[in-house]
């Protein structure tokens, strides 16, 4: 396989793209999918795939706004298929990641990367993968590029890379001159952030809303402090008051329903961590038995 074809085919697939399992058939073909803000982008990667691979009509989702590819089915996906699914899931071995060069990391990075302006850092969303997968992921690119990443997880406890300040500007370093080589369309160039010219109005814009936020939360800061002043001068003026407040009936009434349903909410949120505790505890009354 041509060596550019197989650096993007081979990011792709740790982004966006997938080789799915059809009911019919026994070869494989590949698919990826992308909004319409990334159209020139994607029909970019397709004009590389068709060096090697035949692809179908470009398929559009108007309701969705999500443009799609489609491969024919190929023997050699087949195997690529295997290397990357071997159980039926998506995995990341260390002989993928040695095999990918700085074309599949900007590959993988349009797909699945963002920069985030204010701060300056770039993540990788890498959700499919899991701890194990990362760890390699981590390791790669620090013996290889000597880029330190974190891994992250967010709220809805999935994973991704995490670069802060200095290594993101090694590795934008590493990604932007490919961008320029294999021409990459310009839909996808803000995801270089302060290393491109053309991002300037994006920079001036979030260090704007940077110092905004700033404002608010030294006005914050601001009338917190006075707020602490005023309870230490007047503090027990305050809880006299608070004390007959609660005293009253109806305000008694709506603390005790305010408080049964607060205990209820915070079993519902910590259900794992109540059944955990009540575990050990358990255990230890067996063990002092």
């Amino acid at each position: 396989m041509n060596n550019e074809v197989k650096q993007v085919l081979f990011g792709s697939l740790m982004g966006d793209g997938c080789l799915p399992k059809e009911s019919k058939g026994v070869n494989i073909r590949f698919s990826e999918k992308h909004s319409f803000k990334q159209k020139d982008y994607l029909l970019w990667k397709k004009n590389i795939f068709e060096r090697e691979f035949i692809f179908g009509k470009t398929s559009y989702e108007e309701d969705k706004k999500i443009i799609g590819i489609r491969s024919h089915v190929d023997k050699r996906l087949t195997r690529i298929r295997m290397v990357f699914y071997p159980n039926g899931k998506k995995i990341v071995t260390q002989s993928i990641l040695n095999q990918l060069n700085s074309l599949g990391l900007a590959a993988w990075y349009c797909d699945d990367g963002t920069y985030q302006y204010q701060s300056r850092y770039c993540r990788i969303y890498t959700y499919n993968f899991n701890y194990r997968d990362h760890l390699l992921i981590q390791k790669y690119f620090k013996e290889r590029y000597k880029i330190d990443c974190q891994i992250c997880i967010d709220a809805r406890k999935k994973l991704y890379i995490h670069m802060d300040a200095k290594n993101t500007k090694r590795f934008l370093k590493l990604v932007k001159p490919i961008f320029k080589k294999y021409r990459i369309p310009r839909c996808v160039w803000y995801k270089l952030g302060h290393s491109y010219k053309g991002n300037k109005e994006r920079m001036d814009l979030a260090r704007e809303k940077h110092r905004e936020s700033n404002y608010r939360l030294y006005q914050q800061l601001k009338n917190r402090e006075r707020k602490r002043l005023y309870y230490q001068k007047n503090r027990e003026r305050i809880l006299k008051q608070r004390k007959i407040y609660s005293q009253k009936s109806e305000i008694k009434k709506r603390i005790k329903w305010y408080m049964k349903g607060y205990g209820k909410r915070y079993r519902i949120k910590n259900r794992d961590k109540i059944n955990e505790y009540k575990r050990g505890w358990r255990k230890r009354r067996r063990l002092e038995a």
